[in-house]
């Protein structure tokens, strides 16, 4: 035989055992809770005390495995030990079966050989051992099921919806529950005063009822609401059932008489609560007309209450009297109080809980039915939606005859509903501050406390009140206070000490006996003994100690003393009793679905259809990851009907076109919803079984009506996110509303009609590709005017430096929010048909391309050094006010226009700029080094607006797509669903910042002389044009010479203002912007100074990102070379040749000596959404030169315009490398791609088209213009 209590985890055996059982007790998790996770803290916790089992189980020295069931019945608490052996027989094939998988976390082998070597020591068959192993994952089953329903109840989550979000119970809360559970604690031998696991009620997080908002009313809502279905669960499966077997004494008529239609308010109860989560589901998609998240559940009680629903209540109020007398006068019937005595074996108190507990669970309806009235008046109240206001409304006025018929039948029971509505439980959704509150007190109430405190060692108060008190065989009685608690019975007297005025406050109790109720025994003496005297008495008696009688007044007071202390007795053993009674019960229902013949989804799970991760990749998912899967199951996983998965639906919605059409989809989806019941079960001779009837309405519960709302969830969300599949095809589109229009389902009606909305609302064109609130908490910054107004004489010159930066802003991130993420699955902007698949993202890249060639040209083309320096100067100002904007999209269309080689060799222009100014050069250099590491890291430290640079994520797109195979290898064709994952998640990096607008205003004229650059036009491709501009800088700044003396040609103050808004302003040219022509107003996108406004939106119903916000550092810095600025301006207008300095007219002074404050423009204008691109049939291609663009100077014979002689340039050292080849997008484009997608002739005379003169080709030049990319990430 073993030895006495062997240690598995002492220092010597730690080794060979910790951990032992952790993986496999994670899986047990997985089945009780599948979409919560635990710590393994938790986890070696839990492990250790079923190592205290299994150390006493070994100690006996079990031969066979009747010895363990001996041992099991005798030594653990009832019912744990019935119902442990009972699932231990059940489990054994379970467990076999994991005997050679090893990666279901259970090493059977390794455990049995270990337990005969150092444990037990004796040959066992491995037989015992899979019985051993039965009876612990039973234990340890009921103790993580008790621990999640516990991490439910105390954490801010929900019954419903949020127990399929995930979270993780904690350490503390696994503790906890474990203690407070009678049987549990009981069995693992827990010290109250040690294995507590702290103050559990210091760390429960919920909503505070004095700052509750609508969503908080709505998550308790629902809590309550599936706690109270739980509540006529118990009504119904173990008091009804438990009667029903003493037919001879309650009678069906009696069993009508106490039970009442409670059948029909489970059913309503049900149906409401299905129906709100129904509408929490939609809200969670963010859709409901842009409303995001916020519930709308009004038209759940309206719909009920129009169709008289809640008169059920009124039924079942009626009969409760007949009830409640029924159940006294089974008092007085000694034979029905012994039959009830030995009705529950598993539950010892069964009889009281009958004759105290039930008369009270009885009135739980009609309370409830009250609390709908008070949560309704709380939903209407905190509704920010007229709508949602008008049907509580409605539904509160049409159940006005059903409160006014409670308030008269029941007016004896409702005095008490006021306690019963605030019992305080830790977790409960009306009571746990007031718990808070109450242990709190009653710790300072108390005086001579020693020990842990209250709030360590209980999480709920039930009742207090004065008794007579007498010690088991004393005959002296005397008074005491009982304050009982879920873990104590606190017995005090009242303080006698005088309370001296100079102290704070005196206690008002004094402590006597503490009784710890997990180990206290109750009697009800009236039952036991005829001696009137204990009439109305009842004893409290720990286990080995002295009793103690408490004494009643009146027979009201005893009922409800008996009743608490029943309730708190009994309640976890009811709980179990509900579970394993659900359980045989769902085992006696067969399961009803439809055959593969009839039902192509109906096919079951295997290998061979699909494919899920390793759950050790997968710890941290709520739910199992799909790697691959046949299409038909990524459909139905698409809709299940028991796992909902917005990841997944937004994940498959991105990437389906890879691998299927959308008409294919549609087609599938259609197919899916129409599930119907098999033909066998249509016969009225079938459904005569009680049980067949039971599994049709399970069927239509929880198999149709789950997989019907979840198809009509995914045709919404595609509708919502994706209609351009059905823009583009008008065929699809009338095919989805010919289905819509056919379901006429009344608990359809709300899918139909959101869908219906949505498909209205996109017909209009009043929606665009992201949906966002663009409220602002200021005004949009003054347009910032220069040197004209007259878009004739726009160019770098006249514009403000800003003021430019601000409106390609603003076109940069209009083109950004109407990229699809269609667009980049893929990879479609590389294919042959982009200008079908990608016209957004293309349009976006056409943009970038033109301003840097642009920016290009326009350096080179100012023969005048000054000009020149003054010009990048400018256009350095440009990138630091895209830096301050967050548009690095900008910064690198700068970026590679400073550093083509026409431009990075100029030599002399460069060394002039100020030394801020030449840092721009290395600040771009360095943003997109080493992978983009530094951009990436100011990426996720800024807030949003911003407008990021795609060529990051086109590049991991790319490497994705290209290192990925569309089948899984080694399956028979399987869809490889995890690399489209990956796909996905860069997507919705993307989509992240396509959520949040600018704070700006928008200036026509100068956005429409951005968007009519046309830098190739002249010129037969890209080349070409790249070989002029290189020549102009080499006529200019000849290699290993002085610049080239020129006259200065620019009209207008050289100067630049800077990157920041002007303090002054020359009314001359700056009028107040309501009075401008040429202004109206569009879409704010670009932020303004900081100095003056917020870049940011403010937009607080927006998503803001993680991280720090980089954006005030970045002013420190710029503010502290503010001055050196402002100087190097002087020094350079000094160095200039020729100078016409233009006259500047000052704002006159105010009376008072200062500036009269700038006019600030109204609030940022919403502009119109951007067009949807045309269908794919009438896209009309990128428009070809006008034909009477000049032709080209002819070529010499025998050379090519492209050729170069070998002849190095002058350039100053090697121009930093950029990722991409022809512009900051990140995609290589055609000559003819570089042209607007509509025809614009450029209007500007300062612009003028620089034919390229009749000489030799300009030599190549090393990297060219735009050096070639990065070379691909390493794997």
């Amino acid at each position: 035989m073993a030895s006495q209590g062997y240690d598995f985890l002492s220092d010597d055996n730690a080794a060979r055992w910790k951990g032992l059982f952790v993986p496999y007790l994670r899986m047990v998790l997985a089945e009780v809770h599948p979409y919560l996770d635990i710590e393994d803290r938790a986890l070696l916790y839990l492990e250790s005390l079923l190592y205290r089992l299994l150390s006493k189980i070994c100690a006996i020295g079990p031969l066979q495995k009747q010895d363990v069931k001996n041992y099991v019945k005798k030594n653990y608490p009832n019912p744990v030990n019935e119902w442990a052996i009972q699932e231990a027989e059940d489990s054994m094939d379970k467990i076999m079966s994991h005997k050679r998988k090893s990666q279901h976390g259970l090493p059977l082998d390794k455990i049995h050989n270990q337990l005969v070597k150092e444990v037990i020591n004796h040959k066992v068959d491995i037989i015992v051992t899979c019985f051993i192993i039965g009876v612990l994952d039973y234990v340890a089953a009921d103790a993580l099921k008790l621990a999640g329903n516990f991490y439910f109840n105390t954490s801010d989550h929900t019954q419903g919806r949020e127990r399929t979000r995930g979270g993780t119970i904690l350490e503390r809360q696994l503790k906890v529950s474990i203690n407070v559970d009678q049987a549990l604690s009981e069995l693992f031998e827990l010290d109250p005063d040690h294995d507590h696991g702290g103050a559990i009620v210091e760390h429960v997080i919920t909503a505070d009822p004095q700052n509750m908002k609508h969503d908080d009313y709505v998550k308790n809502f629902t809590s309550e609401e599936g706690r109270y279905i739980r509540h006529l669960d118990m009504l119904i499966k173990v008091y009804r059932k438990s009667l029903n077997e003493l037919s001879d004494v309650f009678t069906q008529d009696k069993l009508e008489v106490i039970f009442g239609n409670i059948d029909d308010l489970y059913e309503l109860s049900v149906l409401l609560l299905g129906m709100v989560e129904d509408c929490l589901e939609m809200a969670d998609d963010g859709e409901e007309e842009g409303k995001g998240k916020c519930p709308q559940i009004g038209s759940c009680f309206a719909e009920l209450a129009m169709n008289n629903e809640f008169s059920a209540f009124s039924v079942y109020v009626d009969n409760i009297d007949d009830a409640i007398k029924l159940l006294s006068e089974i008092r007085e019937t000694p034979e029905v109080l012994n039959m009830l005595s030995s009705l529950q074996p598993s539950i010892p108190m069964f009889r009281e809980a009958v004759l105290y507990v039930l008369h009270r669970d009885l009135l739980e309806p009609i309370y409830h039915c009250l609390y709908y009235f008070e949560i309704i008046q709380s939903l209407m109240h905190t509704s920010t939606d007229g709508g949602d206001k008008d049907n509580f409304s409605d539904a509160y006025g049409a159940m006005l005859t059903v409160k006014a018929h409670i308030d008269r039948a029941a007016s004896e029971h409702l005095p008490k509903r006021r306690e019963e509505l605030q019992r305080l439980t830790v977790g409960g959704a009306r009571g746990y501050h007031a718990t808070v509150r109450k242990l709190r007190s009653l710790q300072q109430s108390i005086d001579l406390w020693d020990g842990p405190g209250i709030s360590v060692l209980c999480t709920e108060y039930i009742m207090e009140g004065s008794v007579g008190f007498m010690r088991e065989g004393s005959k002296k009685k005397t008074d005491r206070h009982i304050i009982l608690l879920d873990g104590l019975a606190i017995c005090c007297k009242a303080h006698t000490a005088k309370k001296s005025s100079s102290s704070l406050q005196t206690p008002d109790w004094r402590l006597k006996e503490k009784l710890n109720m997990r180990k206290v025994e109750i009697r009800d003496l009236s039952l036991e003994t005829d001696n009137s005297e204990y009439h109305l008495a009842f004893e409290l008696k720990e286990k080995g100690q002295t009793g103690y009688v408490c004494f009643i007044n009146t027979d009201k007071e005893r009922n409800e003393w008996m009743a608490a202390l029943t309730h708190l007795q009994t309640r976890s053993s009811f709980d179990r009793l509900l579970d394993h009674l659900a359980k045989s019960e769902e085992q006696n229902i067969p399961e009803i679905k439809p055959s593969i013949e009839e039902y192509r989804f109906a096919e079951e799970d295997s290998e061979g259809n699909i494919v899920f991760e390793p759950r050790e990749n997968t710890a941290s998912a709520a739910l199992p990851l799909i790697k691959g899967g046949t299409l038909l199951k990524l459909v139905e996983r698409l809709t299940h009907h028991k796992l909902a998965d917005p990841a997944f639906v937004r994940i498959f919605l991105t990437t389906y076109r890879s691998f299927c059409s959308p008409a294919d989809l549609l087609k599938l989806l259609i197919e899916r919803f129409n599930v119907t019941l098999s033909n066998k079960y249509e016969d009225p001779d079938a459904r005569r079984d009680p049980h067949i009837r039971e599994g049709i309405r399970r069927f239509k519960r929880q198999y149709q009506s789950p997989i019907q709302l979840r198809v009509l969830n995914a045709i919404r969300y595609w509708v919502e996110h994706h209609y351009y599949d059905f823009q583009e095809n008008e065929g699809l589109l009338e095919e989805l509303r010919t289905f819509v229009g056919s379901i006429n389902r009344s608990n359809l009606k709300k899918w139909v009609e959101s869908i219906n909305r949505t498909l209205m609302r996109q017909r209009e064109g009043n929606d665009t590709s992201v949906q966002f609130d663009q409220s602002f908490y200021q005004n949009a910054p003054p347009v910032e005017w220069h040197q004209t107004r007259d878009p004739e004489e726009f160019d770098l010159f006249s514009l403000h430096p800003l003021e430019i930066a601000r409106q390609l802003t603003l076109l940069e991130a209009d083109y950004f929010r109407a990229i699809h993420s269609s667009e980049l699955v893929g990879c479609a902007w590389v294919k042959d048909q982009k200008e079908v698949t990608s016209p957004n993202y293309l349009r976006m890249a056409q943009h970038s391309t033109r301003v840097t060639y642009w920016l290009e040209k326009q350096i080179v083309s100012h023969e005048n050094l000054d000009e020149r320096v003054a010009l990048v100067s400018r256009i350095c100002d440009i990138y630091l006010a895209f830096e301050e904007m967050y548009n690095f999209n900008g910064m690198l269309e700068v970026h590679s226009a400073l550093i083509s080689a026409s431009v990075y060799r100029l030599e002399h222009t460069l060394k002039s700029l100020t030394p801020r100014r030449q840092q721009v050069l290395q600040d771009g250099k360095e943003l997109i080094e080493n992978h983009y590491k530094k951009y990436k890291e100011k990426l996720r430290s800024i807030n949003p607006p911003c407008v990021p640079f795609l060529g990051m994520y086109l590049s991991d797109i790319l490497f994705i797509e290209e290192g990925g195979k569309h089948v899984l290898l080694g399956t028979d064709g399987l869809i490889n669903f995890g690399y489209r994952r990956k796909v996905a998640e860069v997507i919705g990096e993307i989509q992240q910042y396509q959520n949040q607008p600018y704070c700006l205003q928008a200036v026509p004229s100068i956005q429409t002389f951005f968007q009519r650059l046309m830098p190739l036009q002249g010129f037969s491709n890209n080349l070409e044009l790249e070989g002029y501009i290189y020549k102009l800088s080499t006529s200019i700044e000849p290699k290993n010479q002085q610049p080239k003396k020129a006259p200065r040609k620019v009209k207008w103050d050289i100067r630049s203002p800077g990157h920041k808004p002007s303090r002054r302003r020359n009314p001359s040219v700056q009028p107040s912007l309501q009075d401008s022509d040429n202004f109206s107003p569009q879409m704010p996108l670009s932020p303004t100074s900081p100095s003056q406004f917020d870049y940011k939106s403010q937009n607080t119903g927006q998503r803001r990102l993680s991280g720090s916000d980089s954006y005030s550092g970045s002013n420190k810095k710029l503010t502290s070379t503010l001055g050196n600025e402002v100087m190097s301006h002087t020094r350079l207008s000094s160095s200039l040749e020729t100078i016409v300095d233009s006259p500047t007219v000052e704002t006159p002074p105010s009376p008072s000596g200062q500036l009269p404050p700038p006019k600030l423009p109204p609030k940022c204008p919403v502009s119109p959404p951007l067009p949807p691109p045309p269908p794919s049939k009438e896209r009309p291609l990128p428009p070809k030169p006008p034909e009477d663009m000049p032709a080209l100077p002819p070529k010499p014979d025998g050379e090519r315009r492209t050729s170069r002689p070998n002849i190095p340039p002058p350039l100053p050292s090697k121009p930093p490398s950029i990722p991409h080849n022809s512009h900051p997008s990140g995609s290589s484009i055609s000559s003819e791609e570089f042209y607007p997608s509509s025809p614009f002739t450029p209007t500007s005379p300062h612009l003028p088209i620089l034919d390229p003169p009749n000489a030799p080709p300009l030599p190549p030049k090393p990297g060219g213009p735009h050096p070639p990319p990065l070379p691909p990430k390493p794997r």
